[in-house]
């Protein structure tokens, strides 16, 4: 069974610490006393119970909802143009290479093209890695990554990539840093590979604000461009505030902005050369994605400078234009596609991955336009509504109802307003089992999931 689905990886999280010879986590040097006090608390308490720590983030709204779909039986599609290139996988924060979600796409993504697959993992177990992934910086992460690739003989010769959420700007980074061994074809799934300007909601209504969300809140405000929080903090990292980005603390400290070339004073030619040397880019945007901010970075796009209100396109940001680690240079040269998935962050089926993944990796295909954001109508809402409602009184597992939705849609055709309907449903069957459980009505649940403009449910009959 392959695990994919609604994985609500937020983007968002605390620190990456030093360690002691012994592997012991420490406290950063270098913080005012009076700083960050549920940061240090945190940060005490992974180094003390790392178990306990692990325990706040799944008691978090950060934690992750994986969406179990059953794998089809297909043989393998190997590549016609010779033996077939090895996958690396690299997964989103509070996510790990050792969960079943991990696991079981590095295996099903190797046994689609017959090769070689691994995803990277930073640590020894699923513990270590789920904090690593939380508690290392951009940098050191990058260095883990490719020392692990170039200890790998199977990856000696190149390879593909898949970048999940966190991962693809992890994956990017490699890519200006060091790339070698070589990324071929480098396929980004909700991916935030030029970071991200807010958090996702951090909270959980009627509840206190949580530790590991409080922490969150100090990290990515004021201090996120503080050199000692960018030296341990992966989401400070991979933050870019729209309002800041021609600020010298941001181009001197940011660890974004230096893969990015953005500071004039100190471009990394090799960056750029690393990046023109990957033959493709695939990169998947989440139409009603509640975690990558704005969702147009998955496409490389993001805000203007000091705005909130004007979002640009890839080729209309500065580092497109200037070219400044090779953006402009493979998109000119037809090396960059756009792929999109109807609903929230990590909500898509097998066969989508399936498609991506012979269409970049497999045939290297044309591009192909992707589709308009699906725009929500009366007739989808109430559509959305009835389908909703009929899973209310079983309350069924996540996999039950991607397998309900599916028969419906099967048997009413016509009636179910479309196809858009029953892949946003289908795809999102771990979101609408969470709402289940928290008590909300099918009209607040098919509005989460923009199925229902707030006018529209003014038609549900």
């Amino acid at each position: 069974m392959l695990r994919i689905g609604f994985c609500s990886v937020a983007v968002s999280s605390v620190t990456a610490l030093a360690k002691s010879p012994d592997g012991a986590y420490l406290l950063p040097d270098g913080l005012p006393d009076d700083c960050c006090p549920n940061l240090k608390n945190f940060t005490r308490l992974a180094r003390e119970d790392p178990e306990a720590a692990l325990q706040e983030i799944l008691d978090s709204p950060l934690h992750s909802l994986v969406n179990p779909i059953q794998i089809p039986d297909a043989a393998p599609v190997f590549p016609s143009n010779g033996s077939p290139l090895p996958i690396v996988l690299t997964h989103g924060v509070t996510d790990s290479c050792f969960s079943d979600f991990m696991v079981n796409v590095t295996a099903a993504a190797g046994a689609r093209v017959g090769a070689h697959a691994v995803c990277i993992a930073q640590g020894k177990d699923y513990l270590h890695d789920y904090l690593n992934g939380l508690l290392m910086s951009m940098d050191d992460s990058v260095d883990d990554f490719a020392a692990q690739v170039r200890a790998d003989p199977r990856l000696k010769n190149g390879f593909n990539a898949i970048g999940i959420s966190q991962g693809a700007m992890l994956t990017r980074a490699y890519i200006n840093k060091y790339n070698d061994p070589p990324v071929k074809a480098f396929l980004s799934i909700h991916g935030i590979p030029v970071g991200v300007s807010g958090l996702p909601k951090c909270f959980q209504q009627g509840k206190p604000l949580g530790l590991v969300c409080r922490a969150i809140d100090e990290v990515l405000s004021d201090l996120a461009y503080n050199p000692k929080i960018q030296s341990f903090a992966f989401p400070a990292d991979e933050y870019r505030d729209p309002f800041k980005t021609k600020n010298s603390v941001y181009l001197e400290n940011s660890q974004l902005a230096a893969i990015n070339n953005e500071n004039p004073l100190r471009v990394n030619a090799t960056y750029k050369e690393n990046f023109v040397k990957v033959e493709r880019f695939a990169m998947v945007k989440a139409w009603q994605d509640t975690v990558v901010y704005p969702n147009e970075g998955s496409w490389f796009g993001g805000y203007a400078d000091n705005s909130y209100e004007t979002l640009l396109t890839m080729k209309e940001t500065e580092v497109y234009k200037n070219d400044t680690y090779g953006l402009r240079t493979v998109d000119e040269q037809g090396r960059i596609c756009y792929e999109t998935t109807p609903g929230d962050h990590m909500a898509f089926s097998d066969d989508t991955l399936f498609t991506w993944i012979d269409r970049h990796f497999v045939n290297r295909s044309e591009c192909v336009v992707p589709p308009p954001a699906p725009v929500p109508t009366p007739k989808h809402c109430r559509a959305c509504t009835t389908i909703v409602g009929l899973m209310e009184a079983g309350a069924p597992t996540v996999h039950v109802i991607s397998d309900l939705v599916k028969l419906y849609c099967w048997i009413h055709p016509i009636g179910v307003a479309s196809t858009v309907v029953c892949d946003v449903l289908a795809n999102s069957a771990a979101s609408i089992a969470w709402f289940m459980q928290q008590g909300y009505k099918p009209e607040a649940i098919c509005e989460h999931l923009s199925m229902c403009a707030p006018e529209s449910l003014n038609f549900i009959a």
